[in-house]
């Protein structure tokens, strides 16, 4: 009776272990993938929304040096990723820059495709095997361009156009009037968002909040201009803080001036005033400049 039932046991052990083997995901076969070609074509860059441009335009590298293209299925799984970059400061620009190739199978794909241009931050998605509400971009001062769509794929449909709207706001900080030679510092104080989600489009709660101080900058006593690109607004227009401080050597400032600014997704926030001809509240203003080029046409063909 005893072997009976041990002999049954393992007979079922090894019924389960087998049906678990059957049902095992199957590789992908890579006989059926079809070439998908991603081509960036030249750009015509104006204070108009920018378009393609085969004759005149300037080259997408005048624009950006670092384009990325991810790929996930419709459970949200990445399934391809392809990037195309170069250091601006030190390369030559790539012949083949803009062109991305890869393979995909035939289907329907979720896309997320940014391209990054001027400022100084290093602008990722931070996505492990999936894309779900856990998957950020970092934030920095990096003028961003953004898209995010479906695409399906068949032997018929591998060559797809998209547009990239520009996503950043950029804040411009000029400071009039001759800076005093006791100045010892001038600094520019505000917070700033560590990520923002892509499938809510959104930041965290205030945790995700953070100060960032800028020493601003001035030769033959001339300030300046300060630049800061915003990478991602989920609002706009959003109004931030902007704290100007300027220093004689000591630790209390000798200025210090709060303006509210808003800042507008493809929009420039000049601030402007000048805080040296006077010790106490001066006042400045504020222009939105709107005629700062709407979107990068980044066309995947």
């Amino acid at each position: 009776m005893l072997k009976r039932n041990f002999f049954s046991v393992l007979l079922l052990a090894i019924g389960i272990f087998c049906s678990c083997t059957s049902n095992e995901t199957e590789p992908t076969n890579h006989s059926k993938e079809i070439p998908v070609v991603f081509q960036v074509s030249t750009l015509n860059v104006e204070t108009q929304p920018m378009s393609k441009s085969t004759t005149s335009g300037g080259n997408i590298s005048d624009i950006v040096n670092s384009i990325s293209i991810y790929i996930f299925n419709k459970s949200g799984e990445r399934v391809n990723y392809i990037k195309s970059e170069f250091n601006r400061d030190e390369d030559p620009v790539p012949d083949n820059f803009g062109s991305l190739q890869l393979k995909l199978l035939p289907g329907t794909y979720d896309i997320i495709a940014f391209a990054l241009g001027k400022g100084i931050s290093d602008i990722n998605l931070s996505v492990f095997d999936k894309l779900d509400s856990e998957s950020y971009f970092n934030q920095g001062n990096r003028e961003v361009f953004y898209y995010k769509g479906e695409i399906t794929v068949n032997e018929n449909s591998n060559n797809f156009d998209i547009t990239l709207p520009r996503k950043s706001a950029l804040l411009q900080i000029k400071l009039t009037g001759e800076v005093p030679e006791y100045i010892t510092k001038v600094e520019c104080v505000f917070n700033e968002y560590s990520k923002w989600y892509p499938l809510n489009s959104s930041y965290t709660n205030s945790y995700n909040f953070y100060e960032k101080k800028f020493n601003m900058e001035w030769s033959e006593n001339v300030m300046n201009e300060f630049n800061y690109y915003f990478a991602f607004l989920y609002d706009s227009p959003q109004n931030r803080t902007i704290n100007i401080k300027i220093y004689g050597g000591e630790t209390k400032p000798l200025v210090e001036k709060s303006i509210s600014v808003p800042l507008y997704e493809n929009r420039k926030t000049i601030v402007s005033g000048d805080l040296f001809s006077s010790i106490g509240d001066r006042d400045f203003s504020i222009t939105i400049d709107d005629s700062w080029g709407e979107n990068v046409d980044v066309p995947i063909q």
